[in-house]
């Protein structure tokens, strides 16, 4: 997938926050922790004085995991966990993290994260140089 394709998906994760997020917000959240087939969106409308949380919606979501496979780099791998951030204006950063764990401190150990994660290195593969020490693929 092309650097646009990515942006045009960028795009729509963009669109869906600001149309779902409820009225009066200043700025948009957005944090996503993915691995194999799924994925959880955080998205949170902020104001000066308060914060909201909103379901980005079946497009938006199933657009953070398109996003996750178009931005695969064969050896490298695909970020774990992003962070998008959208202003009033409706300027969007972002920042991909290849490394950190994309799951809670209360699923370390946990089987079935284990076999998630193992399942996501068979769809996107990363050489042990860019596999992070904590991944289980790592101690095979």
């Amino acid at each position: 997938m092309t650097l646009g394709e990515q942006g045009a998906l960028m795009d729509l994760i963009g669109r869906a926050a600001v149309d779902q997020a409820p009225p009066g917000w200043t700025w948009i959240t957005i944090v996503i922790d993915a691995m194999g087939d799924s994925a959880r969106v955080d998205s949170v409308a902020h104001t000066d004085e308060s914060e909201t949380p909103f379901n980005l919606g079946g497009p938006g979501g199933l657009a953070c995991l398109d996003l996750r496979e178009a931005m695969y780099r064969p050896k490298v791998g695909t970020w774990y966990r992003a962070h998008f951030r959208i202003d009033v204006s409706g300027q969007l950063a972002s920042d991909f993290d290849y490394d950190s764990r994309p799951y809670d401190a209360e699923e370390e150990g946990s089987a079935d994260v284990r076999d998630v994660l193992l399942h996501d290195h068979e769809m996107y593969p990363r050489d042990k140089e860019h596999l992070p020490d904590w991944h289980p693929a790592k101690q095979h």
